[in-house]
């Protein structure tokens, strides 16, 4: 005898149904959570290499004007050479820049410190004075290397007011206590030229500091440091803005 069963749902109501049985059945098992990483060994059982300045090389431009000048000229007297402890004013001419400050610093530092430029494995820059906002300085820092058929040298350009050098520093010093270090030198250099509102006068200069950074060193970093970085708009150059010196708000920076 044949029995007829007639479903309760409506046809489109069962094709709903049908619909979401097959999705559910072609689904892959939920996957496993995953395991959790292994704690990190405290920095007291992690050896370090001492890893710090060997060398520096400083640049400044040629042309500078006395401090002692320059703060009776603005009718300020003491505020540079007592306040700021500046001895001078420095500040690029038509044919300077950061880039050729850079340049300079790298190459008296590798001649210096009788170095081949195939000994350097890492070439760090901080700066907040673009030439271009997508070829780095690091990259124009290269022409010094090519001749002597080196490419294999990490490293980027570290973009930020005041702590870009202070990172491409600390960065060195990690490339050389990490397990990714080759036994070559690192080089940090924090090139930058100052233009700073009217308001500012004394924040304008220019310079260049190329850092030698290598193990056991004679000037090693220490091993405890902190970082406090904060959302802020105490000092910030937009696109488009008409000059290259900062937007600033002094009680805020």
């Amino acid at each position: 005898r044949e029995v007829h069963l007639q479903s309760l749902q409506p046809p489109s109501e069962r094709l709903l149904t049908a619909a979401a049985a097959r999705r559910k059945l072609a689904s892959p098992p939920p996957a496993p959570a995953p395991a959790l990483l292994p704690s990190p060994h405290p920095p007291s059982e992690t050896p370090s290499r001492h890893a710090g300045l060997h060398a520096l090389e400083v640049y400044v431009p040629r042309h500078a004007v006395s401090a002692a000048e320059l703060e009776t000229a603005h009718g300020v007297p003491g505020k540079y050479t007592v306040g700021l402890r500046m001895a001078e004013w420095a500040a690029c001419d038509e044919d300077e820049d950061v880039v050729s400050m850079a340049l300079t610093a790298v190459r008296r530092l590798v001649e210096a410190q009788g170095l081949r430029y195939e000994d350097v494995g890492m070439l760090q820059v901080g700066t907040e004075s673009l030439l271009d906002r997508s070829k780095s300085v690091k990259s124009h820092l290269m022409a010094l290397f090519a001749p002597h058929g080196c490419a294999n040298v990490e490293g980027i350009d570290c973009y930020h007011a005041c702590y870009g050098g202070t990172a491409a520093l600390l960065a060195c010093a990690n490339w050389v206590e990490s397990s990714a270090w080759d036994g070559r030198w690192a080089i940090a250099v924090c090139t930058d030229v100052s233009d700073a509102p009217k308001q500012y006068p004394f924040m304008n200069g220019a310079a260049c500091v190329a850092m030698l950074v290598g193990p056991d060193a004679p000037l090693a970093l220490e091993a405890g440091r902190v970082s406090h970085i904060v959302h802020e708009w105490d000092f910030y150059k937009p696109v488009g803005w008409p000059t290259m010196g900062p937007i600033v708000d002094g009680p805020g920076s």
